[in-house]
């Protein structure tokens, strides 16, 4: 897929509508959009990322070793 293409799904239920803010060539989800677009609750999408987060900024910034 290149830079400049655009996949758009259907969900299976045909309810389901995300309207994402666009901007500096990033798409931003609320936290209300994200568990609608991956079916899944709140809570676990939070838990995932803080998570991802808490990774990063521990490969940002090591613990320096003795």
């Amino acid at each position: 897929m290149s830079n400049s293409e655009i996949i758009i799904y259907d969900s299976a239920d045909e309810v389901t509508n995300i309207e994402p803010r666009l901007g500096n060539k990033a798409v931003w989800l609320t936290q209300a959009q994200r568990p609608e677009l991956f079916g899944k609750g709140r809570t676990t999408i939070t838990d995932n990322f803080n998570a991802s987060i808490d990774s990063v900024t521990k490969n940002l910034n090591p613990k320096k070793r003795p």
